[in-house]
């Protein structure tokens, strides 16, 4: 089983503006991100969902290096999914931690799919009142 090397320093995202702003300060620095939904973010928003925001940001950001990030935390469901799409985008990787690890990286492997079998550490944007700031110090140290 083969498991991808760590990603780029990740920001969680909850809203297209904030995945914008990180993306326009990652593009700013010339530093490369990664936008990441919430924990376990795909049972309550969906793949698409959390994929088109990537996209959105993206294409108001086309100079960042940046990954998208889909945490489907232990729904394999979601996992697969995120899996055919991240097959057609490569920006996007998937993170999966259920039971059916080895099945789901079998199939990333074989896609050539990027797969993460935890959440990586996170810059939280809600646990700072001038996150932007806080963030462009946070990327800069990482």
């Amino acid at each position: 089983m083969k498991v991808s090397d760590p990603p780029p320093a990740a920001i969680t995202i909850t809203c297209l503006a904030d995945a914008c702003q990180a993306l326009a300060i990652a593009a700013q620095e010339d530093l490369p991100v990664a936008l990441i939904n919430q924990v376990d973010g795909a049972r309550s928003l969906g793949v698409h969902w959390i994929h088109e925001v990537f996209c959105q940001a993206m294409a108001t950001a086309p100079r960042a290096r940046a990954l998208g990030l889909v945490d489907c935390g232990d729904q394999g469901g979601h996992a697969m999914t995120a899996l055919a799409l991240a097959a057609h985008d490569p920006r996007l990787a998937v993170i999966f931690k259920g039971p059916a690890d080895i099945a789901i990286a079998s199939i990333a492997e074989k896609r050539g799919v990027r797969l993460l079998l935890q959440r990586p550490s996170t810059f939280e944007p809600a646990n700072h009142p001038n996150w932007e700031a806080a963030f462009r110090d946070w990327l800069m140290k990482d």
